[in-house]
């Protein structure tokens, strides 16, 4: 299949690399929210995907400062991650950086999971998207997966209510299945998952009202760094998530979805 070379914008490129500049990830600019909702994800992910076959190929799309890609290499994939902006640090024999398509060295029909954690969702420019689902199209295996973490809004969601950006589309359900119809997937599964500000979990609830975040937020009041405390979010983050891993909750009016997709099956 003919995939053109990606295009993305030197605007495009130039908001992730500053925003990695200044935050050190490219995923929530509020890092008090960061230091769970990143674990929180990362949960999610290690719920969902079964450990494959020895040998089995994976591909990280959009994959910014590694943490997926880690996550699935535990797993004892081969992963690939695809980033046009961030090259993670990360050393592995099993593991392979590709900035553009056509670095992305795994064959056609043998992946089996492609994980896109909140990165389709940044591909504004349909013909852009369009092209990048072509390309996990056509390296998925027939019984491979596409696992996608992306804002999926619906009729209970208000029209603008997460329209707040330049940088994000908040493309309906509906949207979505027309889209990946286009290139011969389909959502096979599609449940909410917790999101920190409008649907958030019990354990998010918890870490918020510890008094760890309640420090880092008085100290953002007053425009001091709350880098020192890092390591203390983090800290008190991983206490609330294991103390609530097993009842996340159920989170179907949330905006944020997983969304399971598998190649369409032709009669033959």
């Amino acid at each position: 299949m003919p995939v053109s070379r990606e295009t993305y914008s030197a605007e495009h490129a130039v908001f992730w690399k500053n925003r990695y500049e200044r935050f050190g990830h490219t995923g929530w600019s509020d890092s008090v929210i960061y230091a769970y909702d990143q674990l929180e994800r990362l949960e999610l992910v290690r719920r969902s995907i079964a450990p494959p076959p020895s040998g089995s190929l994976a591909l990280d799309f959009g994959c910014g400062t590694g943490d997926f890609s880690r996550l699935l290499l535990s797993f004892g994939f081969r992963v690939c991650g695809y980033d046009p902006f961030i090259k993670p640090s990360i050393r592995s024999k099993l593991f392979h950086y590709a900035r553009h398509f056509n670095q992305i060295p795994f064959d056609p029909s043998t992946v089996r999971c492609v994980l896109s954690i909140t990165t389709l969702d940044h591909v504004l420019d349909q013909g852009e998207l369009l092209n990048a689902l072509k390309v996990i199209r056509h390296l998925l295996r027939g019984d491979g997966i596409l696992y996608m973490l992306e804002y999926s809004l619906d009729s209970t969601h208000a029209p603008n209510c997460f329209r707040r950006n330049e940088y994000q589309a908040f493309r309906r359900l509906d949207e979505w299945r027309s889209l990946l119809s286009a290139v011969d997937l389909e959502v096979v599964s599609c449940v909410g998952a917790p999101h920190p500000i409008a649907a958030p979990s019990k354990g998010y609830l918890e870490y918020a009202n510890g008094y760890a975040v309640g420090f880092a937020r008085l100290l953002s009041r007053f425009r001091f760094p709350i880098l020192p405390i890092q390591s203390v979010l983090r800290w008190h983050a991983q206490r609330c998530l294991a103390r609530s891993n097993d009842d996340m909750g159920c989170f179907e009016s949330s905006p944020l979805r997983i969304m399971l997709c598998a190649p369409v099956a032709h009669a033959t």
